[in-house]
């Protein structure tokens, strides 16, 4: 079952990569072709020479002698040398013009014999078949010589020269097989570049990969609203959000998480994400207007000092709140304010002071917190993003958390961030996917 998991997700991180699949074999195939084309041929031919025991003593023999035999294979070793040597390929090079520097000509000629043969094999590459036969005939020719000269021994024959037109290989491929090879190299390339995404950068974008790597229940997912459920001019926007609270997506969010909370004993609840445009405030706001339609005192508390949103939601006044009441000036029952729905109220920011971390670190900001858990059966806690400190002050006065993510949170900062809660003893209730379009 488990390979079964793994597979289908890789199937899905190729699906969802297609077009950029695409893209990268074409370009690969482009490439390939390129190189194929515009790289010069490379040919090939061998040449082989025959050593003989002398030059004369048993050239009227109709059959070389045991003795004979073993003086040619030492002869061969002698030879081999001699080909391979400085001499040799001066000498090439002087009577091909000048055209293949001694360096080179070690490059594209190699010398080879068979075990116990009197053969001596001349191979020979270059850019074209007229080249590469002139370069193995030249070289046969000059060796023949040049043993005549050095050991004064007419023990050389020269088996068959080289025609270009018959007795030569093309060796490079051709560009059909260019392609080949590109396309199977950028296929292969492409998978694990697109599984290393998918394992160390993609998106936790389903139940499967959410329970695997965050180990954790998803208590809900928020599918994209219609039209006509994301604005409609004849609503206010608390009544917005309590149409939409009745949809099945939040009300079964709502059903999991009171389950969830009951379960546990818990009673405030904060919601966070691993970066900012999540849509955490707009899960928090719709979870508390869905929670108080199945008639549970609830209370919704903004407590995202840095941008406070809920005022914005419910239409409500930041003027007074949290802070109002940490600091003395109102009571905490002043700071509440009724919504559209008798069983939810809203609790906003109040005004923000500079110090916004002595603020959460206040006795009087977890007295109050207290406070609410005594007034109250749920309260929901609307708290900043994972990549601001403020939710690690937060966690120490608030039972669990529930953690937002959407279709394109990244894989490593929502691990990162669910780990810091972890670390700093946090419980996580669970996990929700919100699938809306991102505001830009």
């Amino acid at each position: 079952m488990h390979e079964d998991v793994i597979f289908s997700e890789i199937i899905r991180a190729l699906r969802k990569r297609t077009r950029q699949l695409s893209l990268t074999v074409i370009f690969f195939l482009v490439c390939g072709g390129a190189v194929g084309y515009w790289i010069p041929p490379v040919y090939e031919a061998e040449l082989d020479v025959l050593v003989h025991a002398s030059s004369s003593a048993r050239s009227n023999l109709t059959a070389p002698l045991m003795g004979d035999i073993d003086t040619s294979l030492r002869l061969v070793e002698t030879y081999k040398q001699i080909m391979k040597s400085d001499r040799m390929s001066s000498k090439v090079n002087r009577e091909l013009g000048g055209r293949y520097p001694k360096t080179v000509i070690r490059k594209k000629v190699k010398i080879e014999s068979g075990n116990g043969s009197q053969i001596i094999t001349i191979i020979a590459k270059d850019d074209t078949a007229e080249d590469v036969a002139m370069l193995a005939n030249t070289y046969a020719a000059i060796f023949k010589e040049e043993i005549k000269e050095l050991m004064n021994l007419d023990n050389i024959t020269i088996m068959s020269e080289v025609s270009a037109e018959t007795d030569t290989t093309k060796v490079k491929p051709d560009v059909f097989y260019y392609f080949l090879i590109s396309i199977f190299a950028c296929i292969i390339t492409s998978i694990a570049v697109i599984l290393i995404q998918e394992i160390h950068f993609g998106h936790l974008d389903s139940e499967e990969k959410i329970g695997k790597s965050l180990h954790l229940p998803l208590l809900g997912s928020i599918m994209k609203l219609k039209k006509t459920d994301r604005k409609n001019d004849s609503f206010t926007n608390q009544e917005l959000i309590f149409r939409r609270a009745e949809k099945s997506d939040f009300g079964k969010l709502a059903a999991n998480v009171i389950h969830k909370m009951k379960k546990e004993n818990f009673i405030t609840l904060l919601l966070t994400s691993s970066m900012k445009k999540e849509g955490k405030t707009f899960v928090a706001s719709h979870l508390a207007a869905a929670i108080a339609a199945g008639g549970h005192k609830t209370v919704f508390v903004d407590a995202d000092l840095r941008k406070p949103d809920g005022s914005v939601l419910f239409n409500l006044s930041e003027s007074r709140g949290m802070s109002s009441v940490v600091n003395g000036s109102h009571s905490l029952i002043e700071t509440f304010q009724s919504t559209e729905h008798s069983y939810l109220t809203f609790i906003g920011t109040g005004p923000v002071p500079a110090e916004r971390f002595s603020l959460m670190q206040s006795r009087e900001w977890a007295s109050t917190i207290e406070d609410l858990r005594s007034v109250y059966d749920f309260v929901i806690i609307d708290a900043p993003d994972m990549t601001l400190p403020d939710v690690h002050f937060l966690l120490q006065t608030v039972d669990g958390v529930l953690f937002v993510l959407d279709r394109k949170s990244s894989k490593k900062a929502v691990m990162t961030s669910v780990q810091s809660i972890r670390n700093l003893d946090g419980s996580i209730l669970g996990a929700v996917m919100n699938r809306q379009k991102r505001k830009q």
